[in-house]
């Protein structure tokens, strides 16, 4: 009797939190996240690679750094966003693509969540140091401005 062919392979399990972008894939662990999607950022510009890629990790983790809200009126352009700078410690803890310190790679992040990040944050002030829960961790690259994200889970 033929063995069964297996109809999933097993994610590959890590405690690295660096990895190679050529080498992932949806379902892998990484450190204590495991990638829910994969792709390039922009894929008019070219395929999946070191310098255009976006990957969502799920898993929550706590994190400690410094925060700041922008509400649109600090710089005059309206755009709205809280940012989140995790301290060194903090900072070990998210993934990283090997190739990515090359590019000047930073761990600060926007949260996708903008109403829910200033309704938890506001009472400590327009900007600060906080420790914050969360999940949804969405690292990017491409050479253009653009910003990880992550969605605030809740404020410790």
């Amino acid at each position: 009797t033929p063995e069964p062919v297996p109809t999933t392979i097993p994610a590959i399990e890590s405690s690295s939190k660096t990895f190679n972008i050529n080498n992932i894939k949806a379902g892998d662990k990484i450190g204590t996240f495991q990638v829910k999607n994969i792709g390039p950022f922009e894929p008019k510009y070219s395929e999946l690679s070191e310098k255009n890629f976006k990957i969502t990790f799920s898993g929550k983790i706590l994190v400690t750094g410094d925060y700041t809200i922008t509400d649109g009126t600090e710089i005059g352009i309206g755009t709205k966003y809280v940012t989140f700078v995790p301290n060194e410690v903090s900072a070990s803890l998210l993934p990283i693509e090997e190739h990515t310190g090359q590019f000047g790679y930073s761990k600060s992040f926007v949260f996708n969540n903008y109403d829910q990040a200033v309704e938890l944050l506001i009472s400590k002030g327009k900007s600060g140091q906080a420790t914050v829960v969360i999940d949804d961790y969405t690292l990017v690259s491409y050479p253009s401005e653009v910003n990880n994200t992550a969605e605030l889970i809740q404020v410790n």
